[in-house]
């Protein structure tokens, strides 16, 4: 299973999320495969789970789903993606596996953007506990940052040891509180993935050392931006790619949807820097 990290923070939300697939038992079967979507430049969102749904790549199930909402915002569409999953862990019960689509971006509340973090599953308590076996009834649950807060962090798939945890945690407060860029809590989410996909637990198994993470700024919505840069860029959105052999010279991007557009894939190779 997955590792999805979500940070929100007054100024820009990051999501990082490994590449790897594996088969039910924990057997990996590919390294570098994508898990994540960006929707309408507005938000980053990452699964974990199966594979394939209705027969499907679940991340182009995921942005299907995703672009054939008329929206802005992302209640409905996350809905819309709850719906379609129930129905489908209901009509084929022998594929029932523990799935989750985290999406994480900035919304109007009222009038005021504030990062907000969305999930729908079939394994999460209302309470953002994890069930001990997952249904097929999916539920939704949001969590919208309050004003001036602090970082809010968020593990979804494989959880993180309470050391672990703290050890994020500590480093994203750090870091936000000294005013460090957004690539340093970039790189916080990404090391503590890799040292879980180093490990020498269950997890190790589950999570691989590929990455891929997205960078949504205050900044970037609030001009309206519809680029999607590659290299993390404080006041862009942008994503950052690490193969399994962590080179970063060519990249691999997400598939992105809005509103009738999918781009399931694309890739490239990055700039020499001067």
């Amino acid at each position: 299973m997955t590792l999805i990290l979500t940070c929100l923070t007054n100024d820009y939300v990051v999501q990082a999320v490994d590449r790897r697939l594996t088969r039910p038992d924990g057997t990996p079967t590919k390294e570098d495969e994508n898990k994540a979507v960006f929707w309408c430049y507005r938000a980053a969102a990452a699964y974990t789970g199966p594979s394939e749904i209705e027969g499907e790549p679940t991340p182009e199930w995921i942005g299907k789903c995703m672009a054939e909402a008329t929206v802005s915002r992302i209640e409905p569409v996350m809905k819309y993606i709850a719906e379609r999953a129930e129905k489908y862990f209901r009509d084929n019960k022998d594929k029932i596996r523990r799935f989750a689509v985290v999406a994480a971006g900035w919304a109007k509340v009222p009038d005021e953007l504030r990062p907000y973090i969305y999930v729908a599953s079939n394994f999460m308590t209302d309470a953002w506990a994890e069930k001990e076996s997952p249904a097929h009834r999916m539920s939704l649950n949001w969590k919208v940052m309050p004003k001036a807060s602090t970082p809010m962090v968020f593990a979804v798939g494989q959880t993180l040891a309470i050391p672990e945890d703290r050890r994020l945690r500590a480093g994203v407060n750090r870091a936000v509180a000294r005013g460090a860029p957004p690539t340093v809590v970039a790189k916080l989410l990404g090391d503590t993935i890799q040292s879980v996909a180093a490990g020498n637990d269950f997890r190790a198994k589950r999570v691989g050392k590929a990455l891929i993470i997205h960078l949504v700024p205050r900044k970037a919505i609030e001009s309206n931006s519809s680029f999607l840069l590659y290299g993390l860029t404080p006041d862009a959105l942008s994503f950052h790619y690490i193969s399994p052999e962590g080179r970063s010279d060519q990249f691999k991007g997400a598939v992105i949807a809005c509103r009738g557009l999918l781009i399931p894939h694309f890739e490239g190779g990055a700039l020499p820097r001067r």
